[in-house]
């Protein structure tokens, strides 16, 4: 049989994670996928909810890993970000853990988010 994986899914506050992408292929593979919709209460309710997950992926950038939660995931062998970064993601204590941190490539647009904004403004008032 092959070896079980658990996933944990963290911030999906929309509830739209499962929705939003082919889970099967890992769920094929033996990966038990877990989603956290709500934020932890503290760094000590984090370590003790995502103890038992080998993986996790970061959706959006609301759960801190500082040094202190990292070191207190003895099973952590893996993490993803949707996003080109995650500052509040201590990659360095990652790192000497032999945890890798992947994410989604993109990014690097020289438009800012207020300026698309700002444009889609002018384009509704305009009518266009």
């Amino acid at each position: 049989m092959p070896q079980t994986h658990k996933l944990a899914l963290l911030d999906d506050y929309q509830k739209v994670a499962l929705r939003m992408a082919d889970w099967d292929r890992l769920k094929k593979r033996g990966v038990e996928i877990t989603v956290f919709h709500e934020p932890f209460a503290s760094v000590e309710d984090a370590a003790k909810k995502l103890a038992p997950f080998d993986m996790l992926g970061l959706l959006r950038e609301r759960t801190a890993f500082p040094r202190a939660l990292i070191e207190k995931l003895p099973n952590l062998k893996f993490t993803v970000l949707t996003g080109a970064r995650a500052s509040s993601l201590d990659d360095k204590a990652a790192s000497e853990r032999g945890i890798p941190i992947n994410n989604t490539p993109g990014g690097g647009s020289n438009a800012s988010t207020a300026e698309l904004c700002w444009a889609l403004l002018m384009s509704c008032a305009r009518d266009l």
